[in-house]
């Protein structure tokens, strides 16, 4: 393969073949990196919409026994009502 000499504004460019080569692998080496950082970043948003799933169910098992426990408190007969 020959080295392309591409002309931008007046000057020369030699593109060696190695040099196109290094520069690909400086750039595999980099996406390689990428790629760990984003299963990474993917690893934490996962455990975060669990902790969000676990406190959602917590909050509505609290809420059904308040409910629950309202709904004894205005059954149940009062010391005014149930002694007479």
């Amino acid at each position: 393969m020959k080295a392309v000499s591409p002309k931008t504004k007046g000057t020369s460019v030699s593109l060696s073949p190695d040099l196109l080569k290094n520069e690909r692998e400086r750039l595999r080496t980099l996406l390689r990196e990428i790629e760990v950082q984003q299963r990474e970043a993917e690893a934490a948003l996962k455990a975060v919409r669990q902790r969000e799933l676990r406190i959602k169910r917590e909050i509505e098992a609290l809420t059904t026994l308040i409910d629950l426990a309202d709904g004894e408190h205005q059954g149940a007969p009062t010391e005014s009502t149930s002694g007479q």
